[in-house]
């Protein structure tokens, strides 16, 4: 007898502040139509905290019952279950322990829904964007205040992410690293990307501004103009100019230029190392 599934793709986007993560899940909500759920900054969970009640809630079941007053059954396309800034080590330590409340509670909805498995297919996708890109879109959508408090923080995860895309290091099991400078160009690269993930390749939510992400408020800033729709007019490859603006990188020192934000300039230079 055929084994049944909950879902036919259990899909896990780990990736830093800022790295086109929510782009990127967006785009692989779209290959599954409506007929997927997409948990937003779970830490890993499946009971994901509710900003507006201020706890974490079974989500699972609701989405379901979603899904079933549209006429739609198991197996559901994909959870797309996103983590941001969420430690890799953490990640694969709670990925493979079975008693984890993760996969516990992955057991118990198979058990619920009287399915023999949760997902016919798990992957791991992990999102790199150019370092310098990064930084200067952290540094210019944060606070200042939030931006000093983040920065260790941000060396630390960004380190950690960098060796795992890079491949010297293999924390995470069956994954997928998505370059989101060349996702966001290269059509080619995110039909390689979908082939990856056993999908049939489509650019359908390529342009559209996910609610769930921070850029969804820079879409309606007056600087930019409306970007809803067009996410690909964004110039999310010259974020990097900012910071060319602080430096001066014709030195054999990297030495801090003229700049209006002096907050910045000290804030960079303490992340650096230059006084």
């Amino acid at each position: 007898m055929e084994e049944t599934y909950l879902f036919e793709k259990e899909i896990r986007v780990f990736g830093i502040k800022r790295s086109g993560i929510h782009a990127i899940s967006g785009w692989l909500h779209g290959h599954f139509g409506n007929n997927s759920i997409i948990f937003n900054d779970s830490k890993l969970s499946l009971k994901p905290k509710i900003k507006k009640i201020k706890k974490r809630y079974c989500v699972i079941p609701s989405q379901i019952n979603y899904l079933q007053k549209r006429n739609l059954n198991y197996p559901y396309g994909a959870l797309i279950n996103i983590s941001e800034d969420f430690d890799l080590e953490k990640a694969a330590k709670k990925l493979s322990n079975e008693k984890s409340s993760y996969n516990v509670l992955k057991n118990y909805y198979a058990k619920q829904y009287n399915v023999d498995k949760f997902s016919r297919d798990q992957f791991n996708i992990l999102i790199y964007r150019s370092c310098f890109n990064q930084m200067a879109s952290t540094l210019n959508h944060r606070s200042v205040k939030h931006r000093l408090d983040y920065r260790y923080h941000y060396i630390s995860m960004k380190t950690q992410y960098e060796l795992e895309a890079l491949e010297a290091t293999n924390i995470l099991k069956n994954r997928v690293v998505v370059f989101y400078d060349r996702w966001f160009v290269d059509i080619e690269y995110r039909k390689q990307i979908s082939k990856k993930l056993g999908l049939v390749f489509t650019d359908d939510k390529l342009n559209f501004m996910w609610s769930l992400g921070s850029s969804f408020n820079l879409s309606f800033n007056k600087r930019i103009g409306y970007l809803q729709g067009r996410a690909q007019k964004m110039k999310v490859l010259d974020r990097y100019k900012i910071l060319e603006e602080i430096f001066d990188r014709n030195k054999d020192m990297m030495t801090i230029s003229r700049t209006k934000d002096k907050n910045i300039v000290k804030e960079i230079s303490t992340l650096i190392g230059v006084k």
